[in-house]
């Protein structure tokens, strides 16, 4: 679909200009956001969970700083980028 595209595209560009040293894949970290946003529908209850504006800031501070506090280290048994990742599905 030719607007998904765009849209897509748009976003791939911003992402580009706020990292331009590279570092993540730009397709990744599209389809990441994209992800966190298009969800929304499958959890957010008005009234029960954040209001709106909350959302926008939470998902805007995860998405371009992170989860962690500045300075904050992930434990070396952690896995991902600082270990070996451990395994998050069941398979069996």
């Amino acid at each position: 679909n030719e607007k998904k595209r765009r849209l897509t595209e748009t976003a791939m560009e911003i992402l580009r200009e706020l990292r331009p040293d590279g570092g993540v894949d730009l397709r990744v970290a599209t389809f990441s956001l994209f992800g966190m946003m298009n969800w929304l529908y499958n959890w957010h209850r008005p009234g029960l969970d954040a209001p709106v504006e909350t959302l926008v800031e939470d998902m805007y501070t995860i998405f371009l700083t992170g989860y962690l506090p500045e300075g904050a280290r992930v434990p070396a048994d952690a896995g991902g980028a600082t270990g070996e990742a451990q395994p998050i599905w069941r398979t069996g």
